[in-house]
């Protein structure tokens, strides 16, 4: 089991867990993740950063992950951030990809246009099983 702020590496491959919790704050509608407990995790190969956000509602710790190229976050709502809350998130984080998870009930696609709108960032909708190319 790993436990927040942790590094391992496996090879050319660098795993850093981060915090991933239910906020006080956050429009989460069901408050199961506890800070300390759960966790995020960022993958750094080859020079490119991929935060996996876990489920989280936007949290402060989202200010100090550094440089990510691609960002996994969660926008269902219930046990995380929705997706006006993943819009803020990303403000933060400024990732180049956002892909979006963990959707429960909402649209994937209209989030991800709401995201190139109103972001930097280009979304990317995934299927089950779809692979994802990143080129810097």
């Amino acid at each position: 089991m790993v436990e927040p702020n942790e590094t391992h590496a496996a090879g050319t491959i660098s795993i850093h867990t981060v915090n991933a919790y239910n906020s006080t704050e956050g429009s989460s509608t069901v408050k199961q993740h506890k800070q300390g407990v759960g966790v995020g995790y960022i993958l750094e190969i080859n020079g490119t950063r991929i935060y996996h956000a876990g489920d989280t509602d936007v949290i402060p710790d989202m200010k100090k992950l550094g440089k990510i190229d691609i960002a996994m976050l969660p926008i269902g709502g219930t046990f995380t951030m929705n997706p006006k809350e993943a819009i803020e998130a990303i403000e933060i984080i400024k990732p180049t990809i956002v892909i979006p998870m963990h959707n429960l009930a909402q649209s994937l696609h209209t989030f991800a246009k709401k995201v190139e709108k109103e972001t930097k960032a280009k979304a990317v909708v995934m299927e089950i099983g779809e692979k994802f190319l990143f080129k810097k």
